[in-house]
């Protein structure tokens, strides 16, 4: 069983359980500067996929325009309907030098050439998302500009395309520009692979459609295929304390799954520790999807595994 998108490096006294764990591959996502190094430490390790990406939550820490002092570029890729110009300057004022997004790829490109096994993410789009605090305690009113978002996610697409590796993909409340931004990099890229994976995909059901249309039709397929991921806690949302959760569940999960291909589908965790908790979850997720398709557990994990396969097979032409 494989784990599509988890973040094990976020607990780091956690790492050693995973060659015990139940699940038989994990792709571990890294973030920032922070976490890319974490998951390079364990990227050789038999059930690791090492992932690298730099995720939208960071993304107001880097810059791709060279020349601008650090309060120019904060003040250019924050923003926010609830924050004063003053509120604003004094955020700027506490944070430090901005780094060169540049010296983050170059860290990818280290990590996807040393690994050929290597993925990258977790890269996207997050509308809603609030800037924390210097100490990391509290939300900011603050919000990254859409734009400077999309220029980190491109040049991140771009490296997908280059080096013929899936992307995992985060999207909140951005459905519509993440999707505009996969489709602008294959514009870029005619003909040229590219496997994409979207994340605990939270959007309306209906909008999958727009997505594989990417691949073409049977007569004329492209070279583009596109993954749905879910995970029983980020793509079920909310779930009330009373009553059945997994039922609950079901019913949350089910209008997504069914507009999924059964050939397209993958399952996560999304769990930031690694040991029996994270094997709980994709239990879980297991048994979601079994229902929900109407097929025996083993029938589910069978047709996941062949997902799994054709999603991690790099050697597409």
């Amino acid at each position: 069983m494989f784990d599509a998108h988890c973040h094990p490096t976020d607990t780091p006294d956690t790492l050693d359980l995973i060659p015990s764990m139940k699940t038989d591959l994990l792709a571990c996502m890294s973030t920032n500067f922070q976490d890319i190094e974490r998951v390079e430490s364990i990227a050789d390790w038999p059930k690791v996929v090492p992932c690298f990406g730099y995720h939208p939550w960071f993304t107001w820490k880097v810059y791709t325009e060279e020349g601008l002092e650090a309060k120019e570029h904060y003040s250019r890729v924050l923003a926010g309907p609830r924050g004063s110009e003053e509120e604003l300057q004094g955020f700027v004022a506490s944070q430090e030098q901005p780094m060169p997004f540049s010296n983050y790829l170059d860290l990818m490109r280290q990590g996807l050439e040393k690994y050929p096994n290597g993925m990258i993410g977790e890269a996207g789009l997050d509308k809603p998302f609030r800037v924390k605090d210097k100490e990391g305690d509290k939300l900011t009113p603050f919000r990254v500009s859409l734009d400077h978002q999309r220029t980190i996610l491109g040049l991140q697409l771009q490296l997908a395309v280059d080096y013929g590796r899936p992307i995992s993909l985060h999207g909140v409340q951005c459905h519509g520009a993440l999707l505009e931004c996969v489709t602008e990099i294959l514009k870029k890229n005619p003909g040229k692979p590219l496997t994409v994976c979207l994340h605990s995909y939270s959007g309306p059901p209906d909008f999958l459609v727009g997505w594989f249309k990417l691949e073409g039709s049977k007569k004329k397929p492209t070279k583009v295929r596109v993954f749905v991921s879910v995970s029983s806690v980020i793509t079920c949302g909310h779930i009330d304390r009373e009553g059945d959760r997994f039922d609950q569940k079901l019913e949350k999960i089910s209008p997504l799954l069914a507009k999924i291909p059964d050939d397209r589908l993958l399952i996560e965790s999304d769990y930031y520790k690694a040991g029996p908790v994270m094997d709980d979850l994709m239990q879980e997720v297991l048994d979601l999807v079994a229902h929900a398709k109407g097929v025996s557990k083993a029938g589910a994990l069978e047709m996941l595994d062949k997902n799994s396969r054709e999603f991690l097979d790099y050697r597409r032409e």
